[in-house]
């Protein structure tokens, strides 16, 4: 009899699957590994399974066709997919407005990433009780004028606490962002019986330390799963086309029907009305270099995956064998003659 189930967290051999209310251990059958050329591994936190319980640990059977994805390009072990969370609602983007200071290229490339698999985008602009006068309502504007949700939090002061349990509330949230913008205190905030580890920011760095290590989906006690995701520096694309970058950027998203050219990556090409728009404020400098930079990684990275390619290609194509001599005559002369004349 199989049981359905949920990866509430992925270690390196074996997955907790939550089942009925409880949480067990189980390994995933030897079938899943393979075909698996371009993802990392073959389930990730959030994927609905189904177990068989008859031994301990379990096993994994089989697992159900994914909703949405949130994922990456992964570092090192070759360019593969590395799936962070399978089957949420949104991603909760957590930026600090200081300490560390806020940057926006870590929240756009995120967002991108959560269009990119059909995930709804919310931007929490965190530590507001250590912003300027208008400096942390500058960082959320950004994102609003751009069609997200922005919120304005403190965990420490309890500020936008409300909102942000509002819009977690019922939903599967995957919650991201860089080390040290305040996740765990976050979480700590508005469900003090977590009790997750904290650390203050680097003095010698100006970073953030790591508190979580891995990915793991918790329940909140109002009704909230929350997948808890470790500071990531380098969150890059995974096999995403530069025509299909200008659609992961919203704000931009539709403006390429008023381009000159259909075409358009608005870059260099004239009549671009997204590079008007940058002119004309209406997109935000700060999104527009954010787009020019996934673009181009993107551009590099199908480059770099032909180049490759090609290389495996000539690496498997087999040694012709020689030609056969057609002139049956003078092979049999070269077989007459010694070592010396063949020469």
């Amino acid at each position: 009899m199989l049981h359905e189930g949920r990866v509430i967290q992925v270690d390196a051999k074996v997955c907790h699957v939550e089942v009925e209310g409880r949480i067990l251990p189980c390994v995933p059958r030897g079938h899943h590994f393979e075909h698996r050329r371009e993802e990392r591994r073959p389930f990730a936190v959030g994927d609905l399974v189904r177990v068989d319980l008859s031994d301990v640990p379990g096993a994994i059977e089989e697992r159900q066709e994914r909703r949405t994805v949130l994922f990456r390009a992964s570092a090192g072990e070759g360019r593969r997919a590395q799936v962070l969370v399978a089957n949420a609602d949104q991603v909760l983007v957590v930026a600090s407005i200081r300490d560390p200071a806020f940057s926006p290229s870590h929240p756009d490339r995120v967002l991108a990433a959560a269009e990119h698999g059909d995930l709804e985008g919310i931007v929490c602009v965190n530590k507001v009780d250590l912003a300027r006068k208008g400096e942390a309502e500058e960082a959320a504007g950004i994102y609003r004028r751009a069609g997200y949700p922005a919120l304005l939090t403190s965990g420490l002061r309890g500020d936008g606490l409300a909102e942000l349990r509002a819009a977690l509330e019922g939903k599967v949230t995957v919650l991201a962002g860089s080390s040290g913008v305040g996740k765990s205190t976050l979480l700590n905030a508005l469900a003090p019986g977590l009790d997750l580890r904290v650390a203050p920011v680097s003095e010698r760095t100006g970073e953030g330390r790591h508190t979580t290590t891995g990915v793991r989906m918790v329940r909140l006690p109002f009704g909230a799963l929350v997948v808890d995701t470790p500071g990531i520096r380098n969150f890059a694309l995974w096999r995403v086309e530069a025509a299909d970058v200008r659609l992961l950027f919203r704000g931009m998203r539709g403006l390429e029907r008023r381009c000159r050219f259909p075409s358009c990556l608005h870059c260099e090409e004239p009549g671009c009305a997204v590079r008007s728009a940058v002119k004309r404020g209406k997109v935000a400098p700060s999104r527009y270099a954010s787009y020019l930079e996934v673009l181009d990684e993107c551009q590099r990275e199908r480059k770099e995956s032909a180049s490759e390619g090609r290389r495996e290609g000539r690496a498997r194509t087999p040694r012709q064998p020689r030609a056969p001599i057609e002139d049956e005559d003078a092979s049999e002369a070269g077989a007459r003659r010694g070592p010396r004349e063949r020469r």
